[in-house]
């Protein structure tokens, strides 16, 4: 397929062939599904039109009327889509827009029509995890860095231009995937602090005024400077090369050929000087050019022709009245008004003199502000009040405004925008309005018309959208496939939202905030979330049903602590060696001793006292949190070199030389020497204890079995990472490839599979076991910064999700929800129960 030879000489077109893409597929024909026609290209080609969300990138908001309308047909599973979507890449992408749509649809499962309650009930089938916070999902699409402050915008249908005042140029395109190609626009500064002050575009070129008035003319294609001439006002491109400026002298007009730096034609109004102006295209495809004449109180009219020529039309005097201000509304309609006033006047101008003048325009109120809105040629009137909007319809005589807004509060919208080149048929014949809440940072999008039926003009709030910068610059297009889309800046950075998607499912939401947390945090008993500060004070946490921490304790100077099974007391070590015992539920000091102040100690936690071994004097304690008495319960044989628990009341200790095994009983308080062990190794040793097992973990990531009644050690896998809870030992292989799933009460093995690619294992963790369905799942981070779950039961993988890319490598279970650390921020995210949605 080809280009036509008009098409090339008009937009300068370097190739003939037009690009291969699959919106050329060939259409195929319509099929039957019960009695209903689908055409099966648009299913096929569904991914493209959701690709305009940009939703190959990790914080794509998904659209999921989309995914509804897959649903209806019948004709995809969601994941044959979703990998056709991502070029067969749905393991990451995919996964994660399922993550996304149970984080937007599930508060709102009460309330979802069929559709999209099929699509939650097939989401929550691959990835049963709710993300609990909020401020781990972005609203925004894009985000790209701004040097300076923003002089100049066009926005379209697919793409923004922007112009910052430090010559910089940015052209965002949204086909497909959103692209920011940006230069720097050089030219010869006539000052160091010359700044832009304004700009124009138009396809390949733009032209930017300087603050020393000059006019620079770029090439955006081969970033060369075409034009710099002096120049007073931009007006507009007369075609993409062709620019129609007021000249640095303020008395003539001017049209030059930007990528010739030629002048094409110029209208000299002598010692006249223009005040004001306003341009449209006519019905013979020419441009109709209204001037302002300051001095002389004239108008005069221009035509544009085909050759760039300007010529007088004719001349006629401007009405006087004492407005203090006056909008050109159209080339033959004026719009006058005072901020000292309610009221204002329509001027209808015809050939020579004023035609018809309407004085008796009552907005009631004074205005903040008025706003022109080019876009419907109408008059935005900003009071205290109230939003009101004059669309005036001469035809229909209808010269009165109508009120978009009104409140019995205070309306602080401080910027209105009027939606510039958006395809609105998707909005029926509408005029789409953005008010924005800067001290807020809400944007609203309104639309309004004139509705023929009722005859009058009727309005309706779009969307209301509470951003997540400080709105400084905002624009906004739509499209009836994308919605609305707002590009707003906060002064450093440019943000894309879609504004539809941001309103959907989420007046109701209750928003929760992550909690700021800057060290790593520490998980305990399942309940209790602890840190250390920089000052080495300890810090305790529960997270209560509002999904917020609440805070218990803070103990300063702290070394050790450990926390009795009944969650009721805690055991301080400080840095002077002396031991405090502290009430979890009070926060108050209970006890201290000092009594092991030059001892080193191993401390275990019973339900209500603490187990201590102190190695130097081969003694074994126990301190009670009620009496807080302290009793020697024994005497060792050996010297220890590490212990642990075996439920409440087996104390297994290893000695020093790795080769003895005693068992300490602390209900009978029977010693048990056991039969001697062959580690085979000449550093320490850690020791664990899972079900009536003891682990061995060696220096050389070696993994040994013992048990009580069988004979020697089993060795197990090489391990780089070993956990263990309840039942569980879990391994993680030193192939990075492999991760080992022990079940020691009934002896059971099950393997789960690493990718090639995911480099090391930084944190693993399990979850507690579901009530419901009886499953644990296996969480774990790698260096590849994505978060899997796995089943405990078969080894098998759940998803694998990309949350941020910020992701610290932490994992804990606090109350059974799993927190992870997004940069400073705790994220929580909820384990759902498959079978938790309402019934229909």
């Amino acid at each position: 397929m080809s280009y036509s030879p008009k098409l090339m000489k008009k937009y300068d077109i370097l190739t003939t062939i037009i690009p291969v893409n699959r919106c050329l597929t060939q259409q195929q024909s319509l099929e039957d599904k019960n009695k209903k026609q689908y055409n099966f290209r648009r299913f096929h080609q569904l991914y493209l039109n959701i690709s305009h969300y940009d939703c190959g990138h990790h914080l794509t908001l998904f659209n999921l009327d989309f995914l509804s309308v897959l649903l209806l047909c019948g004709e995809y599973k969601i994941t044959d889509f979703l990998d056709e979507f991502t070029m067969m890449n749905s393991q990451i992408i995919g996964e994660t827009i399922f993550f996304l749509n149970i984080y937007r649809l599930f508060p709102f499962r009460n309330q979802l029509y069929g559709l999209l309650y099929n699509l939650l009930e097939q989401c929550l089938i691959v990835c049963p995890l709710l993300l609990i916070t909020d401020d781990e999902r972005q609203q925004y699409l894009m985000k790209c860095s701004l040097s300076s402050n923003i002089i100049y915008s066009a926005i379209s249908q697919h793409s923004l231009i922007i112009i910052t005042d430090d010559s910089k140029f940015y052209q965002l395109t949204s086909r497909y995937r959103t692209t920011v190609n940006e230069c720097d626009i050089i030219y010869k500064k006539k000052v160091r602090q010359e700044k832009l002050v304004s700009g124009l575009h138009s396809f390949r070129y733009i032209c930017c005024l300087t603050s020393n008035y000059e006019l620079i003319a770029m090439n955006t294609s081969t970033k060369e400077l075409t034009m710099q001439i002096p120049c007073n006002h931009l007006i507009s491109f007369i075609g993409y090369k062709r620019v129609l400026i007021i000249a640095r002298s303020n008395h003539s007009l001017q049209i030059w050929n930007c990528a010739e730096n030629s002048l094409l034609s110029e209208y000299d109004f002598n010692d006249d000087i223009i005040e004001d102006y306003i341009i449209q295209d006519s019905d013979d495809d020419n441009r109709i050019l209204k001037v302002n004449l300051k001095l002389s109180q004239t108008i005069c009219y221009f035509s544009i022709d085909d050759n760039y020529q300007i010529q007088l039309i004719r001349t006629i005097n401007r009405h006087m009245n004492n407005y203090q201000h006056r909008i050109p509304l159209y080339i033959s309609v004026e719009f006058y008004y005072s901020l000292n006033s309610s009221k204002a006047s329509l001027v209808i101008y015809n050939d020579k003199n004023p035609n018809e003048i309407y004085n008796d325009i009552d907005f009631l109120s004074l205005p903040k502000s008025v706003i022109y809105l080019s876009n419907s040629h109408s008059i935005a009137w900003l009071t205290d009040t109230s939003v009101m909007i004059f669309n005036p319809l001469y035809t229909k005589k209808i010269l009165q405004p109508f009120c978009l807004i009104s409140s019995a509060d205070i309306i602080q919208y401080d910027l209105i925008h009027d939606n510039d080149s958006s395809d609105t048929s998707g909005f029926g014949k509408n005029n789409l309005l953005a008010c924005v809440v800067k001290t807020k940072d809400v944007v609203d999008i309104y639309n309004w018309y004139y509705d023929k039926k009722e005859q009058k003009h009727v309005s309706r709030l779009l969307s209301h959208v509470q951003l997540d910068i400080n709105i400084d610059y905002c624009v906004f297009n739509t499209d009836y496939r994308d919605g609305i889309t707002l590009y707003c800046s906060d002064g450093k950075h440019l943000y894309k939202y879609n504004a539809t998607m941001l309103s959907c499912l989420t007046a109701s939401k209750h928003l929760v905030s992550s909690e700021t947390l800057l060290q790593k945090p520490k998980i305990h008993l399942d309940q209790f979330l602890t840190y250390i500060d920089n000052d080495q004070n300890l810090k305790v946490f529960t997270l209560n049903d509002n999904y917020q921490l609440d805070f218990h304790l803070s103990i300063q100077s702290i070394k050790q602590y450990y926390f009795t099974k009944n969650s009721s007391h805690i055991l301080i070590i400080n840095r002077k060696n002396l031991l405090s015992i502290y009430s979890l539920k009070t926060s108050k000091l209970l006890w201290t001793t000092n009594e092991f102040e030059h001892r080193k100690l191993q401390i275990h936690s019973l339900q209500a006292s603490f187990i201590l071994i102190c190695p130097q004097t081969k003694q074994i304690f126990e301190i009670d949190t009620k009496l807080f008495q302290i009793k020697i319960l024994i005497q060792l044989p050996i010297d220890c070199l590490t212990s642990t628990l075996i439920s409440d009341d087996r104390l297994f200790i290893l000695s020093k030389d790795q080769t003895s095994l005693v068992e300490f009983n602390l209900i009978n308080q029977s010693l048990i020497n056991l039969t001697p062990i062959q580690l085979n190794v000449s550093k320490s040793t850690q020791m664990y204890s899972v079900y009536d097992y003891l682990v061995f973990h060696t220096h050389n990531n070696q993994i040994y079995l013992w048990q009580k009644h069988n004979e020697g050690l089993k060795e197990l896998e090489e391990t780089s990472h070993l956990i263990t809870k309840d039942n569980q030992l879990v391994l993680v292989c030193t192939d990075n490839k492999r991760i080992i799933l022990y079940d020691l009460k009934v002896k059971s093995r099950q393997t789960a599979q690493l990718d090639d690619d995911a480099g090391e294992c930084e944190v693993v963790c399990l979850s507690n076991i579901n009530k419901s369905d009886n499953e644990q799942y296996l969480f774990i981070i790698c260096s590849d910064r994505l978060l899997r779950m796995y089943r405990v039961s078969n080894g098998e993988q759940v998803v694998k999700l990309f949350i941020d890319k910020d992701f610290y490598p932490f994992i804990g279970i606090l109350n059974d929800h799993l927190l992870l650390k997004v940069a400073n921020r705790l994220c929580i995210i909820k384990i759902l129960d498959r079978k938790s949605l309402p019934p229909r």
